[in-house]
């Protein structure tokens, strides 16, 4: 397999190469022929010669004109031919990053063995690595940093003593760490549950830098298994009505209920709750799902973005203890807050303005989000839309 990867994967790092010597090939024509000296670049195949790079400071005498290499040309001269493939599949913002002299982000590159070896172990092949478009982007963004880290900003010996450097892979509202730090003989980079040694550090790329390693850093992948959606979830727990009430709202309400990546709390009323609210504000059913607006107000004051509140974050009983939780629903441009507690009985407990509900099942978990199951609705201060339907009769 090896081989077969290494014919498909050099035709890539070929096509890099032939840009980068004809962009140099155009520079020299351009009178600056005594940039001929960059020649010795070629010496960078093998990795112990990257260091060589530091020779050519010498050509600080043409005033800043100093052309640099990208993440993608560095790469690419030390043969680093499956990370070069894999962000090339990657494409998007990936791709724009390595290929463009303005990015500054520190890279840990693992080698083309470092990926056969993680092939072999997550029992994948190159082909379907290459295929799998989310996966590989989550991969990479794994081992990208915004922060520049140099190894003489570590100071001292001892994963302890590390750089914590977030990452480009989001969990939610979290960024993914890496800690970068230094081992007894070589620096080292912790990435989830994995350890790589860094074989070649301090690597420029432009305003980058590279540092190779001999692993593949992989994170935490579970999200990316099947999961249940906030709408298979209501479904499943037959709350029919609130998902009803989601399906006839649409919008943005709905793309959070269906997505496999959605980060929120959801406190979901039972249809009991939808049934007894309905009948003291004397609607019905069809009249409420109609009204797209009043729902999206209802149902946005039910959902805590980019939060995940369980049961377990309470530490104390009590409303002054509550975690404060602000909704998707905003009112005059301010966002309008839920109060979650714990009553002196151990039972959880919600307050949404004037509404005080208890949750009847808790912290059930819908891919990245969890629900919260209510007795009641939470109805927020709809003051101000009703003022405005007034205004506009």
């Amino acid at each position: 397999m090896a081989k077969t990867l290494y014919g498909v994967l050099a035709l890539i790092a070929i096509a890099f190469a032939t840009t980068a010597n004809a962009d140099r090939s155009l520079q020299k024509k351009g009178g600056m022929g005594g940039m001929g000296g960059m020649g010795g670049m070629g010496g960078m195949g093998g990795m112990g010669g990257m260091g060589g790079m530091g020779g050519m400071g010498g050509m600080g005498g043409m005033g800043g004109m100093m052309p640099c290499s990208t993440i993608a040309e560095v790469a690419v001269a030390n043969n680093l031919t499956i990370l070069v493939a894999a962000v090339e599949a990657a494409g998007g913002d990936l791709l724009a990053a390595v290929t463009n002299n303005s990015t500054a982000v520190t890279v840990f590159a693992p080698t083309d063995a470092a990926f056969l070896s993680a092939l072999a172990a997550l029992n994948l092949t190159a082909a379907a690595l290459l295929g799998n478009k989310q996966l590989l982007t989550e991969v990479l963004d794994f081992h990208i940093s915004t922060t520049v880290a140099m190894t003489k900003m570590i100071k001292k010996s001892g994963a302890y003593n590390g750089l914590p450097l977030p990452t480009l892979l989001y969990n939610g509202p979290v960024a993914e760490a890496l800690d970068f730090y230094k081992g007894q003989s070589h620096y080292k980079v912790l990435g989830y549950d994995t350890i790589a040694k860094v074989v070649a550090a301090d690597v420029p790329a432009c305003k980058s830098v590279i540092h190779v390693i001999d692993k593949v850093l992989v994170p935490d992948l579970a999200h990316l298994a099947p999961c249940n959606t906030l709408a298979s979830v209501a479904s499943a727990n037959g709350l029919s009505t609130l998902v009803a009430a989601v399906e006839a709202a649409g919008g943005e309400l709905l793309a959070v209920a269906t997505s496999n990546t959605t980060a929120v709390t959801l406190f979901a009323p039972t249809n009991k709750a939808f049934a007894s609210l309905l009948a003291s504000l004397n609607l019905t059913a069809e009249a409420v799902l109609a009204d797209k607006a009043l729902l999206n107000y209802v149902l946005a004051f039910h959902i805590v973005p980019n939060k995940i509140i369980l049961s377990s974050d309470i530490m104390y009983p009590g409303v002054k203890n509550a975690i404060t939780a602000p909704t998707l629903y905003s009112l005059n441009n301010m966002t309008q807050d839920l109060e979650v507690y714990m009553n002196h009985y151990g039972t959880m407990k919600v307050l949404g303005y004037n509404t005080v509900a208890k949750v009847l099942a808790a912290d059930v978990y819908a891919c990245r989000s969890v629900v919260q199951v209510i007795d009641k609705v939470l109805v927020p201060d709809l003051g101000m839309m009703m003022m405005r339907r007034r205004n506009n009769l």
